[in-house]
């Protein structure tokens, strides 16, 4: 998915085959397959993620928890603000409403 895609509110999830892996820097999406060569982190699976706002370097370099993040795209899953690798959204898909 295209980043200039994205809405706020937005439900968002891996594309078939890929997984969310949370790093204290954010969270990063691999191929489900290449799990063993990840091995810091969480696993999340394929849980769906609200997609909340971009965040500027400074704004995400002042706020507690965010400091160290890896992306300027925020998302919450599970309850937790995330930051979102940049090179992640190619590998993420919308969730499909209609179903």
């Amino acid at each position: 998915m295209k980043v200039s895609e994205l809405r706020e509110g937005m439900l968002i999830r891996p594309k078939a085959g890929m997984i969310w892996h949370a790093f204290r820097s954010g969270l990063v999406v691999y191929l489900d397959k290449d799990r063993h060569l990840h091995g810091a982190g969480t696993f999340m699976g394929q849980d769906v993620a609200m997609y909340i706002t971009k965040m500027g370097y400074t704004k995400r370099h002042t706020t507690p928890g965010m400091e160290n993040t890896m992306g300027a795209r925020i998302v919450m899953m599970k309850g937790r603000l995330m930051a979102v690798d940049q090179y992640s959204w190619s590998r993420i898909r919308p969730v499909d409403e209609s179903r």
